[in-house]
This record gives structure tokens, C-alpha cells and sequence, in this order.
């Protein structure tokens, strides 16, 4: 995990070729 942000409850990775990747937990 490169960037959480918990207030959205979400957060990003970086991906081997620099892309940044939104996840988006299920549970809420």
C-alpha cells in the first residue's frame, strides 16, 4: 500500500509499471 486515505476508506497502490491503482474496500 503506497497511499491510504482512511477518511474515504480507501486507498491506492503503485503498480510495477508507475500506475497509480484506486481500491475501493467492499465492506463499508
Amino acid at each position: 500500500i503506497c497511499y491510504e486515505n482512511e477518511s474515504m476508506g480507501l486507498y491506492f497502490i503503485n503498480d510495477p509499471d508507475g500506475y497509480w491503482i484506486e481500491i475501493l474496500p467492499l465492506k463499508r
